[in-house]
């Protein structure tokens, strides 16, 4: 079954309109296997493409784009060409027509090299794939398109599928447990059946769910009101004071909970 086949119509579909595109999903949704599959697709277009993945060194990232694009990494003489001179010639190979930058684990990427990748969509269009990106500079700047969790069905074929491939039989009972612990996650969906084979048990999945506390401490808020209003109405300063000083926990609270909650969703995307 072919994964993220939609979201790669799309990918491809921008790049062949010169249009950059951010894929954002959570670890293991599949965009490792977006971003292989628009790369297949391209090259038997004859495009021009390299995929790109932050190591943890911007030298070495250079290195492993120039040499997809058959551009020299060495001088006459047989030493590694620098930073500098790699992005020159690299940018340079990028201008012929057809022409495209796949960045895998792009929120890896540090600050010169994303400024640099920014500098290269003036001329190519690049994918992005991240995970819960940071909220600046080409993050903000590139169109985006998040990555849903998979349905039942999509979930089930790929555990099958990898069952399959184990030589293992799955029972449809089985079936269900397994795919509450995958949570719409293809990744998480082949792990589970592996975890299967090797009969590890575990009580929960990767997924972790919040409760939202807004309608708690909207009912909180109105109880204060309705104290206060006691207070007033029965002439009791006693419960009056008790009112305000819960008002004033309960604006605390509230600030301490948008805060938190803009802090979650400046990590989230």
């Amino acid at each position: 079954m072919s994964i993220r086949s939609l979201e790669t119509t799309h990918a491809l579909d921008a790049l062949k309109k010169s249009q950059s595109l951010l894929i954002m999903g959570e670890e293991g949704s599949g965009k490792s296997v977006i971003g292989s599959a628009v790369a297949d697709q391209l090259r038997g277009d004859d495009w021009h493409v390299a995929v790109a993945d932050y190591g943890g060194s911007t030298k070495r990232t250079l290195t492993e784009i120039a040499d997809q694009l058959g551009v020299m990494i060495e001088d006459e003489n047989g030493k590694p060409l620098t930073a500098d001179i790699l992005r020159a010639e690299i940018k340079e190979e990028l201008k012929r027509k057809n022409s495209t930058l796949i960045c895998d684990n792009a929120h890896r990427y540090p600050a010169s090299l994303r400024f640099w990748i920014e500098d290269l969509m003036m001329i190519v269009p690049v994918l992005l794939l991240a995970t819960r990106p940071p909220r600046r500079d080409i993050f903000l700047k590139v169109p985006r398109l998040a990555l849903q969790p998979l349905s039942s069905i999509e979930v089930r074929s790929i555990m099958l599928d990898e069952a399959s491939a184990l030589g293992l039989q799955v029972q449809v009972t089985e079936l269900a447990a397994l795919e509450e612990r995958c949570g719409g996650n293809p990744y998480l969906a082949k792990r589970v059946i592996r975890e299967s084979v090797l009969e590890v048990k575990q009580a929960e999945g990767d997924r972790v769910d919040y409760i939202d506390g807004t309608p708690f401490l909207v009912a909180a808020l109105s109880m204060v009101g309705v104290v206060r209003l006691m207070g007033l109405g029965l002439g009791d300063k006693s419960l009056y004071i008790m009112g305000g000083l819960a008002t004033i926990f309960a604006i605390i609270a509230r600030t301490l909970l948008m805060r938190s909650d803009m802090k979650a969703n400046r990590t989230r995307f």
